[in-house]
């Protein structure tokens, strides 16, 4: 019989774990419930990142029914659309964010992001 100890990595943030410390490093750096977080999909994006902290204050600051479009004005990036909504702990509580489809939203986004890298220029056709 052989008994063998293996290390699990678990994210300061949420519930994630692994066994992998790089893996688990690199999540947490982007983890949706960081507040310092990094947004690796705002690198495909216009460049501009927005502060996870002025996103939450978009949905808790004005009319609750147009929190979602507040969110879409200030970036669009779905990954930091969803952290917005995580890090704003009242998530349970806003119906009007339940319209916000994150897989759809990614989608759509890696749909456009890919359009324009694989783009034809006609000229030279």
């Amino acid at each position: 019989m052989r008994a063998v100890k293996k290390w699990r990595y678990y994210c300061d943030y949420c519930k994630k774990s692994g066994a992998s410390k790089y893996h688990m490093e690199r999540h947490e750096a982007s983890c949706t419930m960081n507040p310092n977080r990094y947004c690796r999909m705002c690198d495909y994006s216009d460049g501009l990142r927005v502060p996870v902290e002025d996103l939450v204050a978009a949905i808790k600051n004005g009319k609750p029914d147009t929190a979602l479009k507040r969110l879409q004005d200030l970036t669009n990036c779905p990954t930091c659309i969803l952290a917005a909504i995580r890090q704003s702990k009242i998530q349970d509580g806003l119906f009007y964010l339940s319209d916000f489809d994150y897989a759809k939203e990614k989608n759509a986004f890696w749909r456009a992001v890919n359009a324009d890298t694989w783009a034809v220029d006609s000229t030279y056709l």
